[in-house]
Order: structure tokens, then sequence, then C-alpha cells
């Protein structure tokens, strides 16, 4: 019996017990829900964790695609029984007197209707183009989220408190203020506690005002964020990586190195060495509308050149790269050469379909329908008209 296994994502050889389950798709794309094939066995825990802390979400919260893949979500909201919404992050801001520890910042969020959240949290420096900061901050560290609710309907806002609660999370150590007075039909004022929030401290009432007069007088609106220009390069390679082995598996072999050295670049390494082209890049080009995609959705497709095999991503039909995974010659079964393979997720609706590009270029079309995209195109139809509802304002 085998005792040891090589992992796939740093190559060192490790014991059986040390290996994971890893979906080589991660679950903030819907992996989750992605086909069997793309579940890996061979990657160790190690691996799993670093990278999916490092990696992952290094990608993942980063401002561009954490604003991407909240669009994306409202794009198939068609009821108020429906998940909430995630939270956008707008960026970091600077208000006077506000009362925090010197080690925290203040980022503002909205919610789907527009409410102002503002979370106040701890800053980790290794970590500052992370949208929300070290995902085990929210856990470990104490900090507090200000909500502010608009005038809108009941329904609105109860939605948005749920889409605030589920943002922030409920076994977090996010203590979550609502600055606002909540009434019932007969006009008695309810419990912050009935909606989940808790009770304020002395320090909460004081930044509520501040916080309540800068959203007013709008000059907390001097937003900044942090890009590092090199942040989806080893998510590329991991995604490539992972991607490329469930569908073409031992083919994959002669370029494994080079994939693990982007995945775990040294300081030296400025050129990696495997051929693709980053987010930033493209997004200088003028190709981006030429590119697989599709409304709403986490597009993978993996097509030949001939000479090879290449995965090109989208995000709602923008924020694409694109990296070659091995020769063209390789085999993928159930995989037609000339017409590839595309992957749609929708990790909102908790579905994916597979299909090819040219399919889903007939049918966005109307050549030829698949009634899979029929049924999703229903749905995003309906979230179309639902979404006035969020916008709706009362005077």
């Amino acid at each position: 019996m085998k005792k040891s296994i090589e992992c796939l994502y740093c190559g060192n050889e490790k014991n059986i017990d040390e290996m994971s389950l890893e979906h080589a798709i991660p679950q903030f794309m819907g992996g989750a829900y992605a086909p069997e094939k793309f579940k890996l066995s061979n990657v160790c825990i190690k691996c799993n964790n670093i990278l999916g802390l490092y990696v992952d979400a290094g990608y993942a919260k980063s401002w561009m695609v954490s604003m991407g893949l909240a669009e994306s979500a409202r794009k198939y909201m068609t009821s108020y029984q429906s998940n909430g919404l995630p939270l956008r992050c707008l960026g970091r801001v600077e208000i006077d007197g506000v009362i925090k520890p010197d080690d925290y910042i203040i980022e503002y969020w909205i919610g789907p209707s527009g409410e102002s959240i503002f979370w106040v949290r701890f800053d980790d420096l290794r970590m500052e183009t992370f949208m929300g900061g070290n995902p085990t901050d929210k856990r470990n560290k104490k900090s507090v989220a200000y909500y502010f609710p608009v005038n809108t309907t009941s329904e609105n806002q109860i939605f948005g408190m749920r889409s605030f609660h589920q943002g922030m999370g409920k076994k977090n150590k996010v203590r979550k203020v609502l600055c606002a007075q909540v009434a019932d039909e007969n006009g008695v004022i309810l419990d912050p506690k009935y909606f989940g929030f808790t009770t304020p401290e002395e320090s909460d009432i004081v930044n509520e005002r501040l916080l309540f007069n800068a959203i007013n007088s709008g000059n907390f609106l001097r937003l900044s964020f942090k890009l590092h220009t090199g942040f989806d390069k080893r998510f590329i390679s991991k995604l490539g990586l992972g991607v490329g082995y469930s569908i073409f598996k031992e083919q994959m072999n002669d370029r494994l190195k080079l994939f693990q050295r982007g995945i775990w670049p040294k300081q030296d390494d400025s050129e990696v060495g495997i051929s693709g082209s980053s987010t930033l890049n493209m997004l200088k080009g003028d190709e981006i509308a030429s590119l697989p995609g599709y409304p709403g959705a986490i597009s993978i497709c993996i097509i030949n050149d001939s000479r090879v095999w290449m995965m090109c991503v989208t995000i709602d039909e923008q924020l694409p790269f694109v990296i070659e995974l091995c020769d063209g010659s390789a085999i993928a079964e159930g995989i037609n050469r000339e017409e590839g393979y595309q992957l749609l997720l929708f990790p909102y609706l908790q579905k994916c379909i597979e299909t090819s590009f040219p399919e889903v270029i007939a049918h966005r079309h109307g050549y030829v329908l698949n009634p899979l995209l029929t049924e999703i195109d229903a749905i995003r139809d309906a979230a179309t008209k639902f979404g006035f509802k969020l916008k709706m304002k009362i005077d």
C-alpha cells in the first residue's frame, strides 16, 4: 500500500494522512457545485490552508474581484426570500474623532439598497489589499461595524439587515451596531437585539454621531484602496494547475514544476515560465468583448489552438485572465478538441453548467438554444425586474 503521495501544489512527498480534499475551483467561484472531477485528493493540508488564506483570498478579496463577484450575485437575486447579497467595499475612509485603536482602520461598505456600513477593524499590514482584511481576524480580533439603514420599504430594510449579518458572520468577533431607531406598527421602539444587533457602548454613541455627520456632509467620500499589480499571478497558476490536472491528469506532468514555481515564486523569480496574461494586462487590451463569458457567471473556458490547450477565465464577462495548460496534443476525456470545454458557475444560485464556447455563442445568438441556459436567462430577467424594488426610496 502506498504510504506517501506527491502534493500537486508544492511537489513534496507527503504522508497520506497529510493530504486533504481540495476544490480545484475555489468555493468563492462556486467550486462546491462544480462537477466531481474538480475535486482533488492529492493536495496536502498545508498547501490547502496556506494557499486558501493567502492566494485564494488575495484574489477574491482584491477590490476589483470582490466588486465583480458582488455584481454577479446581484444579477440572479429574484426575491426577498433569496440569500442575502454580498456587501460591497468601496475602500478605506478617514473620519476625524472616531474612537478606535491606532492600528485599526475604517472601511466603508454598502448594502443591497445603498445602506452605509462603517467597519472599524484591525489592519493586518500583510493583507492591506484584502477588502475586509485578514479573514481570520474577523474570528479572532474584536471589531465593530456600524450599520446605517436607508429610507426604503420594510422588505428592503429586512433584506438589507440579513445581507449585513450574512456578510459579517454570526460567530465572528464583530460587534454590530444599528445606527437608527426601529419602531413597530404602534410606534414602540424595538430593541436592536431583536434584529441581531448589539447594545451600543459609550464609544459607539460618539462614533455613530461622527459617522452620521460624515454621511450627511459627504466629506468622508475620499475613499482609497490598495491594489497589488501582481495580485492574481499566484492564483492564476494555482487555478490553472488545479483545473488542468482535473481534466488532463498526468498529461500536465511536463509543466508541473513551472506551475509550482508560479504558485510558490521565489523572490528572484522575475519570470515563472508559464505563458499567459494577467487580469491587468488583459484589461489594457481591446479583446475583452471577444473572450468567453456569460452574464453574472464565473466562466472557465478550455480551448485548443492546435499548439496548446489554454484556459480563459472571466467574472461576469469582465476581469479576464488566460494561461496555457499543456501541449495541444493532450487528450481530454469527453472534450471535443475543436469545440473545447466551458464551465459556467453561478455561486449565488448554487449551480453550474458544462458546455462549450460554440454552444454558448449559438445560444446567445438564438441559433440553438440550450435549455439549461434558457432557465438561467429567465432567472436573470426576473432579477433585473426585481432589482428595481431594491432601489426604491421612501421620502
